[in-house]
């Protein structure tokens, strides 16, 4: 869900904890947010989207090679009808 506000809450919430990181899924919307985090000094590593406005490291998975995989894995056990569900076609998720 794309909720900017909610994010900003929680990440306010974070920042009252004093927390000592954060990993952040970001809708691509939410630099500001990462930034608030980033300037109280809080780490920040986002995954699976990589965020450019920020400076922050990004941890990618590679969707496409991970389906494969899974794919010849349910093969391999002997399943045969086999889908795969996935989200908007502009997902920033490749």
């Amino acid at each position: 869900m794309d909720d900017p506000a909610r994010s900003k809450l929680y990440a306010q919430s974070f920042l009252e904890r004093q927390v000592d990181g954060v990993i952040f899924v970001s809708s691509g919307s939410d630099v500001a947010v990462i930034d608030m985090l980033t300037a109280a000094e809080v780490p920040v590593i986002t995954i699976d989207r990589e965020v450019s406005a920020s400076n922050v490291s990004s941890v990618r998975v590679d969707n496409r090679r991970g389906g494969y995989l899974a794919t010849r894995h349910l093969i391999g056990h002997g399943h045969r009808r086999i889908a795969c569900l996935v989200g908007p076609p502009r997902s920033e998720t490749p």
